[in-house]
């Protein structure tokens, strides 16, 4: 039966979905695939012909086009062609999005300066998808084959609501000029553009969210944004930053490598953020610790990252209004965490090591513990964390490490030894997920290890592959075994699985399993645990 549905409606469908799944919605009546031969939503992919041919059409149909998304890798520096189908589009008044996706193999290449032309253009996104060297001790990026965006003292834009910028060329000139004429802008990113020095953002009374990722020795500054409400800056090393006016701020990201934390402006951030993110702290002091505690009235929403914390027995967190907090610790001191917050509910912890947790007043509901392993498992390792377990809450535990290590110091005996320890495993453990390699899985005395220590509702292990061509049956029939060895030996009532991309659960036996588990797909196999003593 023919569909009924309008053209505009089949085309935002059709726009929703990838190209080749709107492609095959052709089959589903004549009006889909006119549709799809008509739709004013064009994406490109290193497709010039087609580009060329596509857009002969619409001009000689005159057919609108709303939105254009061309993504191509560049091999000339001849800049007619895309000169050409830009000026084409930006003709027509009903374009409203425009998105380059350009990856130059050539020194350097140069953006049509038409793309600022059209008066109803209402997004902007220009991209260099060239490759880029940055340092894990620097934010800063080398852009080893520059896109440039020429300068345009006819810039027509007025319409423009949202600009992205990533690894673009740009001048100063250029950009404050954009941001000028372009008074309506919402939603402002620039990412690791070479060119400005400093950035100024004033005076753009829609602007509501501001994404700002420095390359160089860079100045920003933020004044007199009434709507702004997310300002995320990543700076580079030696960086100035001014803030003022700026009374709607509620959500506030800052990312650095260095003990850059701009003190001097948190009180004026301050004073309406409920999310603050700040990672790559060096902290010295209390300084920090203090500012989070006094300064903060209506922090809701927490998200560190610590580099290092100094010669302090606890990193302390205090803060009466916290609902959510995420710690992330890159050091590898012997500290401890405290977090005096009475309203807090949720709490992430990520580290190579687990610390003593200590909430002086109410520990919240839902604890997550994400543990990068880089030394092998000991006793004082699950000493720790069957510790950490008994603390009032529900929690999911992410174990990485893939390294044949940490089984070394274990055997038989110690195994028993340990157990004696542990005579009331923690049955707060909603879900257990391990990512190791198949050469630690071998081993089913993990299973002997956490299986004391906590009955986990959920088992998920996630298999990293170290040698192509690896053996996911023999794998998942391993991880099987552990499981239902356990099975005899311990409390285990039932025991349930899927392999990765099924939904369905299947009880597991040593026969069973292999009739549901795709042999092809190595990534993870979920286990559903039931225990005596839940």
């Amino acid at each position: 039966m023919e569909s009924e549905l309008p053209a505009e409606l089949i085309h935002r469908i059709q726009s929703l979905l990838s190209k080749k799944e709107a492609a095959a919605t052709c089959i589903l009546s004549k009006s889909w695939l006119h549709a799809w031969n008509t739709t004013p939503h064009l994406k490109f992919h290193n497709t010039k012909l087609k580009i060329e041919n596509t857009l002969e059409r619409y001009q000689r149909l005159n057919l609108p086009i709303q939105s254009l998304d061309i993504r191509m890798d560049i091999f000339s520096y001849d800049t007619a062609p895309l000169t050409r189908w830009i000026q084409q589009v930006t003709s027509k008044s009903c374009l409203k999005e425009l998105s380059l996706c350009l990856n130059p193999y050539i020194n350097s290449f140069s953006v049509p300066k038409e793309i600022f032309s059209c008066e109803n253009l209402t997004m902007i996104n220009v991209i260099n998808e060239a490759y880029s060297i940055s340092s894990i001790y620097s934010s800063t990026i080398t852009i080893t084959r520059p896109l440039w965006i020429c300068k345009n003292n006819m810039i027509k834009c007025v319409s423009l609501c949202v600009l992205k910028l990533i690894k673009v060329n740009i001048s100063e000139e250029l950009f404050n000029n954009l941001l000028s004429t372009c008074t309506l802008l919402e939603k402002i990113q620039l990412c690791h553009c070479i060119g400005l020095k400093t950035v100024n953002v004033n005076d753009l009374s829609r602007l509501i969210e501001l994404k700002i990722h420095l390359n160089e020795e860079d100045c920003v500054k933020v004044k007199d944004l009434p709507c702004l409400t997310e300002l995320e800056i990543s700076p580079s090393c030696d960086f100035v930053f001014e803030i003022d006016n700026v009374p709607s701020l509620s959500i506030f990201r800052y990312r650095v490598n260095k003990p850059l934390l701009p003190l001097s402006h948190m009180d004026q951030v301050a004073a309406r953020v409920t999310h603050l993110q700040i990672h790559g702290l060096l902290i010295w002091n209390n300084e920090f610790t203090d500012m989070i505690k006094s300064k903060f009235p209506f922090l809701a929403d927490l998200d560190v990252g610590v580099r290092y914390w100094g010669k302090y027995k606890d990193l302390v967190i205090t803060n009466a209004t916290l609902k959510r907090l995420t710690l992330k610790l890159d050091d590898y001191s012997r500290n401890d965490v405290q977090v005096d917050a009475p309203n807090l509910l949720y709490f992430s912890y990520e580290s190579a090591k687990i610390r003593t947790l200590l909430f002086p007043v109410v520990a919240p509901k839902q604890i997550d513990l994400k543990i990068n392993l880089i030394k092998p498992m000991d006793l004082s390792f699950f000493l720790k964390l069957r510790e950490v377990l008994n603390l009032s809450s529900t929690f999911d535990i992410y174990i990485r490490g893939t390294s044949n290590d940490t089984l070394l110091t274990w055997d038989d005996t110690s195994v028993k030894n340990m157990r004696t320890r542990f005579l009331n495993p923690a049955t707060n453990v909603k879900q257990l997920h391990i990512e190791t390699n198949e050469h630690v899985w071998k081993h089913t005395l993990y299973y002997d290890l956490f299986f004391p220590v906590c009955h986990p509702s959920g088992l998920m292990v996630e298999l990293v592959v170290v040698k192509a061509n690896s053996d996911n049956r023999l794998f998942s029939d391993l991880m099987v075994r552990g499981i239902l060895k356990n099975k005899k030996k311990r409390d285990l009532k039932n025991v349930q699985m899927r392999s990765s991309g099924n939904e369905r659960w299947e009880d597991v036996t040593l026969r069973s399993w292999k009739t549901f588990i795709d042999p092809s797909q190595p990534s993870s196999v979920d286990f559903k645990l039931e225990w005596f003593t839940q």
